[in-house]
């Protein structure tokens, strides 16, 4: 990425300066990306949703992630409708099978060993939560019911992985430790300012909170490894 900014619609300027993300104009129509090596700190905000990414050198893959869930992003921002406890319970049913997914196909593609532990991780501890989610509404006697924002995340999730299976070796991997910390990050400010705040059954909240427990130490885990993941070479390089 060089010094002189791009610009295209519906997509991402970038240049070599302050590190921010905000949007630039219409929201999904341009986006500035800055960045300010060799610290970075990024930040997305729309409305009164914000994320702030600091400490971490800014790399190709982690603007793709970001890039790739830029509309979920925007659809949680925009969201404003109280949710009921069967849209909540389709929603974390969806962002649950969304990381299963992704944690799938890195199992299977990457040969990185600390790559392949963590997508293993969160194949085990999202098929969990989903028995979990599952279990509480049969007893609850409550049909989870789509939302906008469920939808959002099935669909996102599917273009994801698609764009995802075309990477192999190292830029895979990068991009899907990358794209588990922006999208960890995600679920959490969902949790913490959708979710708990709009859900009624105690069992639900309780749930909810076991929940966010995992994810906030499923981000400690990425991004742990993810300086390692980015220097480790390749086999038989």
């Amino acid at each position: 990425m060089g010094a002189a900014g791009v610009r295209r619609s519906r997509g991402i300027t970038a240049s070599a300066a302050k590190s921010r993300l905000v949007p630039s104009g219409k929201y999904g129509t341009y986006y500035e990306v800055k960045i300010r090596r060799p610290i970075q700190t990024m930040i997305f905000q729309e409305a009164n949703f914000q994320f702030n990414f600091k400490g971490a050198p800014m790399t190709n893959s982690l603007i793709l992630a970001i890039t790739l869930l830029i509309p979920t992003l925007g659809v949680a921002a925009n969201f404003k409708a109280n949710l009921n406890d069967a849209q909540i319970a389709a929603i974390a049913v969806a962002a649950n099978q969304v990381d299963i997914a992704a944690g799938k196909a890195a199992e299977s593609k990457s040969s990185n060993s600390e790559v392949k532990a963590f997508a293993h991780r969160m194949i085990s501890d999202h098929s969990n939560v989903i028995k979990q989610a599952t279990a509480l509404v049969t007893k609850l006697k409550v049909t989870p019911e789509e939302s906008t924002l469920s939808k959002s995340l099935k669909s996102d999730g599917e273009k994801n992985l698609e764009r995802l299976n075309k990477l192999e070796g190292k830029p895979f991997d990068k991009t899907y430790i990358s794209q588990e910390i922006v999208f960890h990050k995600q679920v959490l400010d969902v949790l913490d300012n959708k979710l708990l705040p709009s859900a009624s059954n105690e069992e639900l909240k309780s749930l909810l909170v076991k929940v966010r427990a995992a994810v906030a130490s499923h981000l400690d885990h990425a991004e742990k490894i993810q300086p390692v993941v980015d220097e480790m070479r390749e086999p038989g390089k």
